[in-house]
């Protein structure tokens, strides 16, 4: 599926690596394992997305609207990503996604995501 051509969705979906093995599936918080009514598999809340380094360029381009350290992203106090920034790839948890970022950055950030 072509990332750019897929409908918009407040939780899209991403793939996440879980138990060594790769499955696509919403960034919903609600629809993750451990929550009522999640499919019995569904990945875990800390199932890892992974992201090439450019999807940071964004963020670093205007340092005054966003902070990255520490292992965070941050817009001032709208919304606070942890991720593993020092890395390459980026990693970001399947639920941080879709309960720290709004759902217009979550767009942005699956344009950057790493297919296996």
């Amino acid at each position: 599926m072509d990332i750019d051509s897929a409908p918009y969705q407040e939780y899209p979906e991403f793939i996440a690596e879980t138990l060594s093995k790769f499955v696509r599936y919403t960034c919903n918080p609600e629809l993750l394992a451990g929550k009522p009514g999640a499919a019995p598999d569904a990945p875990s809340h800390m199932a890892l997305v992974s992201f090439r380094p450019k999807v940071l360029e964004k963020y670093k381009g205007d340092p005054e609207r966003y902070s990255i350290g520490g292992g965070r992203l941050r817009e001032g106090i709208k919304w606070d990503l942890p991720l593993w920034e020092n890395e390459d790839p980026i990693r970001v948890s399947l639920g941080d996604l879709g309960v720290c970022l709004p759902a217009e950055e979550r767009h942005h950030w699956r344009n950057f995501m790493i297919e296996p």
